[in-house]
């Protein structure tokens, strides 16, 4: 039916086709009792059964499951204890070098700050692995990253002074956290356009983000838009509220 010639040609193709597929419906196999299996871990920690929950996370910890790493640490009070603090570390760090993006930001807080705010932690204060932990986890998305580091560059000794002030590389976290309704990144654009940090001064911005502000913040508050509002004329009021109006519309499938 083929030749020679064709046989060299076509077999190796199909050989690595069907070999394609097969690995693809053993990864999909594997995938899926994955997740069932992480699914009863959750179940049984909402049901209360904290020693079947934390077996299977820890099952799943050990097949390197990064959210189950990250469980592990996050739930050490919730399993009542049942790992020691110095254990639960452990796992964030795994959780982090996996790329959990929550983890990874957890772990420069930790090198920034201590466990809890304190130095009782294992590691000494680090602030350049803060700043490398918070970087992983920002350009992965995850909004608090963002505007930690935001909150590092806009600051007068970033860091103890180990990094320099810089009003562009702070908005440009700000925008990007802001963006998925980070509330406290919001308002901190909108002091940034207020008081010309790094850009020229726009009351019609500072008023937008310290509208979205005061709609979506932990306490309902327009101290900031009010201040500002006594400055800009009603066409400019108007103006910065259709932004507002626009923004929310466009970001409507934001939880």
């Amino acid at each position: 039916m083929f030749s020679p010639q064709m046989k060299i040609i076509f077999y190796p193709i199909v050989i690595s086709l069907l070999l394609n597929i097969y690995l693809t419906s053993v990864w999909a196999n594997e995938l899926e009792k994955t997740i069932q299996a992480y699914n009863e871990a959750v179940e049984d920690f909402n049901k209360g059964d904290y020693d079947s929950s934390f077996k299977k996370f820890k099952v799943l910890a050990l097949d390197d499951h990064a959210q189950a790493q990250y469980e592990l640490y996050t739930g050490r009070l919730r399993f009542d204890r049942r790992l020691e603090i110095r254990e639960s570390e452990k796992w964030l760090k795994i959780a982090a070098e996996n790329g959990h993006a929550a983890a990874q930001f957890d772990l420069g807080r930790y090198y920034e700050m201590g466990l809890n705010g304190s130095h009782n932690w294992e590691e000494p204060l680090n602030f350049k692995r803060a700043m490398t932990w918070y970087e992983k986890s920002a350009i992965q998305g995850y909004a608090k990253a963002q505007l930690r580091l935001g909150e590092i560059y806009i600051d007068e000794d970033p860091l103890k002074g180990l990094f320099p002030q810089d009003y562009k590389e702070a908005k440009k976290w700000f925008e990007l956290a802001a963006d998925q309704g980070n509330v406290y990144a919001q308002s901190n654009l909108g002091e940034i356009y207020r008081d010309g940090l790094g850009v020229p001064k726009n009351y019609i911005e500072a008023y937008k983000w310290f509208q979205l502000y005061g709609l979506s913040g932990p306490v309902i508050s327009f101290e900031q838009r009010n201040k500002i509002e006594e400055e800009m004329s009603r066409k400019q009021i108007i103006d910065a509220n259709k932004l507002a109006l626009k923004w929310i519309e466009e970001h409507e499938n934001i939880e």
